[in-house]
């Protein structure tokens, strides 16, 4: 899901929204890493996942509550919050929606849908109302119980600020370490920009129910203010 906005760039930031939400572990990927795995909440439950995420030049703040209704729909409604040093400050909605046709087993490919779309708060003169729109299919690969996890996604969106359309892509390892410890590396882009790079644990503090995420990143060939980054988040769950 992929958002950071001038000065922090606006793919790098719509890719951090497309990370999805975090699930217990070592089944699924850490929300705050921008590749998103084939699972949602369980059916009739609510999680609240938020994260804050540091640079040179300000931080973002993502605060993304979620829930699952029915059986295999999971809702979002959220808000990214982006300051700047100077005092600048950006406020977004997100809506999104997330399905799984196949999910995670050992040995299988899972894959899912999930599409949304960012709402500006406030918008500046020149801006649109909704800021972007977006889709990606989620794909998962269990190699095995107790063993690494892959995840792919594949997908694009509409920003309707710089009325451009982005092919957007990410993979990701999700390395089991201990049942309470899992360490997670990724790699995420755009067809127009540098791919950018994660590596961070997920930690479980209450099994299934809560989580801490640690995470350092870069993108490649940005040595500006907004070219690296570290992120601190939780996840809590009711089932």
């Amino acid at each position: 899901m992929k958002l950071v906005r001038e000065p922090i760039k606006k793919e790098t930031l719509l890719c951090l929204v497309l990370a999805g939400l975090a699930h217990p572990l070592p089944a699924n990927a850490a929300g705050p890493f921008v590749t998103d795995d084939a699972a949602i909440a369980a059916p009739h439950s609510c999680q609240l996942e938020a994260w804050k995420r540091f640079n040179r030049q300000g931080y973002e703040v993502f605060v993304l509550p979620a829930c699952n209704p029915f059986e295999n729909w999971e809702l979002t409604l959220g808000q990214i919050s982006t300051t700047v040093t100077e005092g600048e400050r950006e406020r977004q909605n997100l809506i999104q929606a997330k399905t799984v046709f196949r999910p995670i087993q050992p040995e299988q490919i899972a894959w899912g849908l999930s599409f949304g779309s960012t709402i500006h708060r406030h918008p500046s003169p020149g801006q649109e109302r909704i800021s972007s729109v977006y889709a990606y299919v989620p794909l998962s690969y269990s190699i095995g119980v107790d063993l690494p996890l892959v995840h792919f996604n594949l997908g694009g969106f509409r920003s309707n600020d710089d009325n451009r359309n982005n092919l957007t892509w990410s993979v990701a390892v999700e390395a089991p370490l201990h049942p309470r410890l899992a360490l997670n590396v990724e790699a995420y882009g755009d067809h127009r920009s540098a791919p950018s790079y994660q590596l961070g644990a997920a930690i479980s503090i209450v099994p299934n129910r809560v989580q801490l995420f640690l995470l350092t990143g870069g993108q490649r060939h940005n040595r500006g203010d907004n070219g690296s980054w570290a992120t601190l988040g939780f996840s809590v769950s009711t089932k």
